[in-house]
């Protein structure tokens, strides 16, 4: 009797919290939907300056899909990483060689974000000027890359008579790029740095990061269209409010007197008007709401004739 007896207050106990448990289990599924739209948001951004950046929708987007793997085992983010993008292709890179490029800035930079900005914005100025400048020499040294050294090993040239060259614009944007790519290719200083990193804590962190960011942006895709929908309406009732403020800012109440002051609608119509629009608006939301819901049982229904078909 006892057992049953402290069941059934169990029982109680768990019947009275459920509202509560129910509720907070919707705040937090209500906060990840939101989460979700605004990376999915975030993501629609990225593609977007990509396409103008690229010139195409279809370049820009296989760009990001490119950028987004990368970032997905190595320890750079996918944002980090589009902002080298858009650097680069700001300062003329050719869109080809942006992936090779980012590996290779990426491997100098031993994996480290700073650096990899550093580097990228430097190796953008050269590749523009077509030459390596001193301004860009110093900002790769002191991101931990001294290109002259790689090329000195390369050709036998002391560093004094490289310099001078370069103070002459002698050392071409090419001869750079390739001292580069020697000391990330086999036997180099910095090969392979950005995998060795990716298997660390740090790297795996950030994997782990991006991969749940992508988990975020699919769910987001699927609420995007409803979001721009709620928004749309939410914009109109905003204009709508600010027609109405408009008029009655255009008011001489001081002028007019108590003719102005009968003129403007009595507290309870403008109450009972921001009801209404109140109302209308969480009637679209119930609507779009339901078409969202109506779209998925149709898919499922269309699933499920397929199935039936075979």
């Amino acid at each position: 009797e006892k057992r049953v007896g402290g069941l059934g207050g169990a029982i109680a106990t768990a019947m009275r919290n459920a509202p509560a448990i129910i509720g907070a289990v919707g705040v937090a599924l209500g906060g990840l939907v939101v989460k979700s739209v605004q990376t999915a948001a975030s993501f629609e951004q990225m593609a977007v300056s990509l396409e103008v950046l690229t010139g195409s929708a279809a370049a820009g987007g296989q760009l990001l899909k490119d950028i987004t793997a990368l970032a997905n085992v190595t320890p750079m983010t996918t944002a980090g990483l589009l902002d080298n993008t858009k650097l680069l292709l700001a300062f003329g890179e050719a869109q080809k060689n942006i992936i090779p490029d980012l590996r290779m800035l990426g491997d100098v930079a031993g994996g480290n974000q700073e650096k990899m900005n550093s580097l990228a914005l430097a190796f953008a100025q050269a590749g523009a000027a077509g030459r390596l400048q001193g301004q860009d020499l110093l900002q790769m040294i002191n991101a931990g890359f001294n290109p002259l050294q790689v090329i000195s090993e390369k050709t036998g040239k002391s560093m004094g008579e490289l310099r001078a060259e370069m103070e002459k614009g002698q050392i071409p944007f090419s001869m750079l790029r390739q001292a580069f790519i020697d000391a990330t290719s086999e036997g180099g200083r910095f090969y392979g740095m950005m995998e060795k990193q990716s298997q660390t804590l740090t790297g795996r962190l950030s994997t782990l990061s991006d991969t749940w960011t992508l988990v975020g942006k699919a769910i987001g895709d699927m609420f995007l269209p409803f979001a721009k929908k709620a928004v749309d309406v939410l914009i109109k009732l905003g204009d709508k409010a600010q027609n109405l403020t408009d008029k009655l800012s255009e008011v001489d109440f001081k002028k007019f007197g108590k003719e102005a002051l009968e003129s403007v609608p009595p507290l309870e119509m403008v109450a009972k008007s921001i009801l209404k629009i109140g109302e209308a608006a969480n009637w679209t939301i119930q609507k779009m709401v339901q078409l969202y819901n109506w779209d998925q049982k149709i898919k499922q229904q269309n699933k499920r004739d397929i199935l039936e078909e075979k």
